[in-house]
């Protein structure tokens, strides 16, 4: 059981009831959009991985232009050199001298297909490497798009129950102001957690509303839909740890 409530009286329980009524009021136009809420943190997700993805490419694709650079410039050096001997071809007269040419031909010419396989692949690898891209920013212009709408469509909702939010946001801190925030920051965590049923009624049969337990004998004698205004105190069922009241006292003046 939780010391702080006691002590609190009729004029507090009609308050915490009130704030109750108002923290479902408030969740319940949050729930008019909560599924576009959902949707646009899954595109949200979903833009951050490609944006990770994007980062990726974008690096793979520079050191794969350097990679095409240095090949290109290596190719052409080769190219420029087996001109160079293919120029000189018939200066070569003597028999040692024409193998060493044909050697260094065929040495060259290897170096040049594998060059070329290289480029080839890597021009392959390159043209992927910017299709998938291009795809990613296809993707995520789509799910900004998609994104921009549900803000349209959140903020409008917003915009029809801007006026009442406000008020449900300002009154609640002033009841709030009035308890201490312990016990606030309680009401709020069981709100949460009972999903708006932080303070519920007692049913016919002494019984709680919230988990539909029968109030222990002790508590049963200290409340009552009858009991005196000033007798009357906050009380919590020992089970669900929820706060309890009787509909009645909410007719009754202090």
């Amino acid at each position: 059981m939780i010391s702080f409530a006691s002590g609190i009286r009729l004029d507090k329980i009609k308050k915490l009831v009130e704030y109750q009524r108002l923290y479902n009021r408030e969740q319940e136009i949050r729930r008019k959009y909560a599924e576009e809420e959902k949707k646009m943190e899954r595109l949200l997700a979903d833009n951050a991985k490609l944006v990770a993805r994007k980062n990726d490419l974008e690096m793979n694709i520079y050191a794969t232009q350097k990679k095409l650079e240095d090949e290109q410039q290596k190719k052409a050096q080769i190219e420029q050199r087996i001109k160079d001997l293919d120029e000189n071809k018939d200066k070569v007269k003597i028999t040692r001298q024409i193998k060493a040419w044909e050697k260094e031909m065929e040495t060259l010419q290897q170096d040049l297909n594998m060059i070329i396989h290289q480029i080839d692949y890597e021009t392959k690898k390159q043209s992927d490497t910017l299709e998938e891209l291009n795809q990613i920013n296809a993707s995520m212009a789509e799910n900004d798009a998609k994104i921009k709408a549900l803000r349209e469509t959140i903020a409008a909702i917003e915009a029809e129950h801007r006026d009442e939010l406000v008020f449900i946001s300002e009154t609640k801190k002033n009841i709030a102001s009035e308890f201490d925030v312990s016990v606030i920051e309680y009401v709020d965590l069981l709100l949460e957690k009972t999903k708006g049923m932080a303070i519920v009624s007692v049913l016919d049969g002494d019984t709680c509303s919230g988990c539909y337990t029968i109030l222990p004998t002790m508590i049963q004698g200290e409340i009552g839909p009858n009991l005196p205004v000033e007798e009357i105190e906050l009380q919590q069922c020992p089970h669900c740890f929820r706060f309890l009241y009787y509909p009645e006292w909410l007719e009754r003046d202090e």
